[in-house]
This record gives C-alpha cells, sequence and structure tokens, in this order.
C-alpha cells in the first residue's frame, strides 16, 4: 500500500470516528428522559429520618427515609424537607408529597426539575 493511500485511509477514519460518536450518543435516552423514567419508578413512604451529605457521591444532601430508602435531593429541594417531615413517592407519579411537622403540605415535582434541561 503505497503512503498516499495509506493518508487517505487514515484521514477517512479521522473524519468518521466523531461522526460515529455523535450518532451513537444521539440514539440513547436523554438525561431528562433516563431522569423521569426513574423517578416513575420510585415508590416509598416513611418520615425523615436524617439528612446527611453522601461524600462519596459529590456531596449530595440525602433524606433517609424510615431508615430503608434514600432520597438524594435535588439543590432546588435541598432547603424544603426537614428531620420528621413525612414524605410520600406514588410509583407512575413524577411528584413526592412532603406533609411538613408544621402541617403544611409540599409537593416537589420531578419535572419541575427537569423542565429546562436540553433534550
Amino acid at each position: 500500500m503505497s503512503e498516499k493511500t495509506f493518508g487517505r485511509i487514515f484521514q477517512l477514519c479521522c473524519m468518521a470516528i466523531p461522526l460515529i460518536l455523535l450518532w451513537v450518543g444521539s440514539q440513547g435516552p436523554s438525561a431528562k428522559e433516563l431522569i423521569l423514567q426513574e423517578a416513575l419508578n420510585e415508590d416509598y413512604k416513611g418520615r425523615a429520618d436524617s439528612i446527611y451529605h453522601q461524600r462519596n457521591n459529590h456531596n449530595i444532601k440525602t433524606v433517609r427515609i424510615s431508615g430503608i430508602h434514600d432520597l438524594e435531593l435535588w439543590p432546588e429541594w435541598e432547603n424544603l424537607i426537614d428531620v420528621g417531615d413525612s414524605i410520600f413517592k406514588v410509583k407512575g407519579k413524577y411528584t413526592i408529597m412532603v406533609c411538613k411537622k408544621n402541617g403544611k403540605d409540599l409537593i416537589l415535582d420531578y419535572e419541575d426539575i427537569v423542565k429546562d434541561f436540553k433534550d
């Protein structure tokens, strides 16, 4: 194989690789779709036992619910839940109901979180 032919093959490969990567990356679900899919599958209820930061996971603020479920909080939700609040999430819904200790109810909505995400 001549040097000229090898050079052309190399150029074609260099142009094809980014195109293939773009195509493969565009075939799967978006981050928005993945978050909403996961939210639909969640189902839990209980009381917020503790609130802590996951040091091993980017210091994400997390609520432990009735000792069995960990709810990782979006930054928009971090200051809305307190220890002792009751938390309900029904499978098939995008919303979380928070019954505050002071008697007020609060709804956290995953659709609000992802509304500005790009598809």
